[in-house]
């Protein structure tokens, strides 16, 4: 069952991935074919291209908000870590102290 689920979990980022990178580079080809039973000229054509630069713009944004946001996770867990880390050590000082009394 896990496993099977690991795969779904693998398997559909990365076949939405490979879907995005088969539209972007196919999308050139589309438009050729577009411009042959269409006849559209090429500024139509280009319009289209441009508007590439703005959804990559989106897409960039949205990557370094959630690189952003893993940091700020991250930051949190090292600092949970950290505290986590200080009361176990205490937690064995104060065991030691009262298993041997005599080492106060």
């Amino acid at each position: 069952m896990k496993s099977t689920r690991r795969m779904v979990t693998w398997a559909i980022p990365n076949l939405l991935i490979l879907a995005l990178i088969a539209i972007a580079t196919g999308s050139p080809f589309a438009l050729d074919l577009l411009h042959r039973h269409v006849h559209a000229d090429w500024v139509s054509l280009s319009n289209v291209g441009q508007s590439y630069g703005a959804i990559g713009a989106v897409i960039s944004a949205t990557a370094l908000v959630g690189v952003a946001s893993s940091l700020v996770m991250q930051a949190r867990q090292i600092n949970i870590a950290r505290l986590q880390g200080a009361r176990e050590t205490q937690i064995e000082l104060m065991r030691i102290r009262m298993e041997n009394p005599s080492l106060l």
